[in-house]
Formats: structure tokens, C-alpha cells, sequence
């Protein structure tokens, strides 16, 4: 496993992939390596093909790598699992079957702005919440310049979804500290622990694109005493606060493939199952070009080079936890002469002058 991540070049966070990078396909055959090793006794599972769907239960050091790479017998990743069937993950088998909770079919959307990557613009933040707002219509911006009182109970009382656009601080060694949401108010919890709430009060969905784990340095050094926790910890917090689905990043690519991927997932989740819309929005991501311009960890020889985002570094880094498909709610209807949006944005605003904003 350690030698798939030092392919694809996942040597620390902020190193660039370069082209040569991309191109190199010695990763195939670890891989394959890696799921002879797991599956050589459930033959059934070396060709998920013939599945509605495949759920995955990781454990350990597994919380890292994405089985959706499996299967590839070359760059083109035709014969990969995630090409045959959608694949979803959970933390515990009991999680497997969806306990009949319904989704809201217009979620609120509260999408927290930042820098992604270090090196982002102030604009780009801007830019990336543009593109999703049209895919995400009912949605809300806010930044660190005017943050949310309270904590995440403030949030998940007046939203249904949260996006994370923002470069989130790795864990330091053996705790889960970091923040997760840089724009909520600095005196209160904001790390995993912060977030677990009582049972079923938590948001719908959560979308963590700036996260790290151990992975993103290749599994080296001090980042191998997390065994994994770093990603399971905070995943069964929030599905015990009530989260259905979560989609956080093993590693942190940022760019515009990113926001992408993330537009494409958000669009289809009110319609279709998670691990289906997760699926979509990476096969629809292969077939547009990168722009070396927009990837700040892509690394080209020329601007002019034509490159897919094929390649496992460029989508893979986000994992997909959801409990299974639900029937849609019934939205309640709006105020008279107020949309949930308008409320939700001024329900905001009274709790900051509340705080003294």
C-alpha cells in the first residue's frame, strides 16, 4: 500500500504531482498485488461486476486506500471496481443497511469558505462557491471574517448539509485536534470532539474536501500511529450525531477537478443513492481536461499538455461513507412569503448580533 501512495506521489501535502507522475503505471501491479492478498478467498469479489452495489467495511491501515482503484489493468481504469459497480464505505457492518431514516429532497446548504490549497487566490474560494451555487441552489456562503456563534449545534439546527472550502490543520500525533470548520466561533469545540452531538442531531450530509490523514505522506514517519483512526474516529462521530453521508478527503488535492467532483456528487445526491452519484461524478470528471493553471498540485512541462484526470491521485483522495440509499422526505412547506434560505440567513444574522457581531 505504502508503495501504490509513493507512486502516485503522495510524499507530504503540499509536493506537486508531477506529469511523469501520471504517466508511470507500475502502481497496477502493487494493486493488484494488494487485493490478491485480501481476496484471494472470496473469488466472488474479484469482479464486483455482477453487484448493485459494494460496500466495503475497512479496517486499520485500509481506511486509506481506495478500493475503488482495484481491478485496473492499465491507466485507462476500464476494468477498475469503481468502472463496474458503485462502492460506498462504512465504518461497522450494522451500518451496511440504512435504518430508514428519510433525506431531505431540498436540503440547506451552509458552505464554508477558505483556502483549500495554500497557495489559492482569496478568489478562488469565491469562485469554487459560484459553481457549486448553481448545482446547490439552496446554499449559504460564510468565511472567517464574520464567523458562526455558537457551535456545531448552532449549524446543524439551521442547516442540513455542510461543505468544508477550506484547507483543514493536520492532526497532531495520536489526537484528532484540528479544526474542522475554521469559520465557526474559535471559542468553542471545533475538532472531531466538538461535532459528535447527541444521537440524530447532526447535519444530513458532510463534505470535508481539506482534510488529511497519515496517507498523504505516503503512510511514513509519525503519521503511522494513527492506524486508520484519523479517518474512523471522526466518521463514526458523525454518523452517530445522525449523518447519512460523508465524503472526506484522505488527502487534500484541491484545484478545480475538485470542486468538480463535488458539484457532481451534491447535484445528484437529492435523486439518486450516494455510492451511484459518487460514481457518476467520477466517470463524468474523466472525460474533462485538466487545466495545470487550476490544479495547484499539478506539476506539467507545458501548459498545452492535454492531461485526464484519470490518474487514482485526482479523485480518489475523497472517500464516500453513506448508510444507503433512503426514501426522499417530504419537505415542510416555507414561511408565507419567506423561503427556507431567506430563513435560515436571517435566523443567522439575529444569532450574530446575538453573539455581538
Amino acid at each position: 500500500m505504502k508503495g501504490v501512495f509513493r507512486d502516485w506521489g503522495l510524499v507530504d501535502s503540499t509536493r506537486p504531482v508531477q506529469k511523469k507522475t501520471i504517466d508511470d503505471t507500475g502502481w497496477i501491479k502493487q494493486a493488484e498485488e494488494l487485493r490478491t492478498l485480501l481476496f484471494r478467498q472470496a473469488g466472488a469479489i474479484s469482479s464486483p461486476n455482477n453487484l448493485k452495489e459494494l460496500v466495503i467495511v475497512p479496517d486499520g491501515m485500509l481506511w486509506y486506500f481506495p478500493f475503488e482503484v482495484l481491478g485496473a489493468q492499465d491507466q485507462h481504469l476500464d476494468d477498475s471496481w469503481l468502472a463496474q459497480t458503485p462502492i460506498r464505505y462504512v465504518p461497522y457492518a450494522g451500518c451496511i443497511m440504512h435504518d430508514g431514516r428519510s433525506r431531505s429532497r431540498q436540503p440547506i446548504t451552509l458552505v464554508s469558505l477558505g483556502r483549500l490549497h495554500p497557495t489559492d487566490e482569496p478568489h478562488v474560494s469565491s469562485d469554487a462557491y459560484f459553481d457549486l451555487s448553481h448545482s446547490i441552489p439552496d446554499s449559504l456562503p460564510v468565511t472567517t471574517d464574520r464567523t458562526i456563534p455558537g457551535s456545531f449545534d448552532c449549524v446543524s439546527s439551521l442547516f442540513q448539509q455542510l461543505i468544508v472550502l477550506d484547507d483543514l490543520a493536520t492532526p497532531s500525533e495520536g489526537k484528532l485536534d484540528g479544526k474542522l470548520m475554521p469559520a465557526l466561533d474559535q471559542s468553542v469545540d471545533n475538532s472531531v470532539y466538538g461535532l459528535i452531538q447527541l444521537p440524530w442531531n447532526g447535519l444530513q450530509s458532510i463534505v470535508l474536501p481539506g482534510y488529511h490523514t497519515a496517507a498523504e505522506d505516503g503512510l511514513s514517519g509519525n503519521s503511522r500511529n494513527f492506524l486508520g483512526n484519523d479517518l474512523f474516529i471522526p466518521i463514526s462521530g458523525m454518523l452517530a450525531s445522525g449523518t447519512q453521508t460523508v465524503a472526506i478527503s484522505r488527502w487534500r488535492m484541491g484545484g478545480q477537478n475538485t470542486i468538480n467532483l463535488l458539484r457532481e456528487l451534491m447535484q445528484e445526491l437529492p435523486y439518486s443513492s450516494t455510492s451511484e452519484a459518487w460514481r457518476r461524478s467520477v466517470l463524468l470528471s474523466w472525460q474533462n481536461p485538466l487545466d495545470p493553471i487550476l490544479e495547484p498540485r499539478l506539476q506539467v512541462p507545458s501548459l498545452n499538455d492535454e492531461l485526464l484526470p484519470i490518474h487514482p491521485v485526482f479523485w480518489s483522495g475523497i472517500q464516500v461513507i453513506d448508510l444507503g440509499e433512503a426514501a426522499p422526505a417530504e419537505d415542510q412547506m416555507p414561511l408565507a412569503g419567506e423561503s427556507k434560505l431567506e430563513e435560515r440567513r436571517r435566523l443567522l444574522e439575529e444569532a450574530r448580533k446575538a453573539a455581538g457581531q
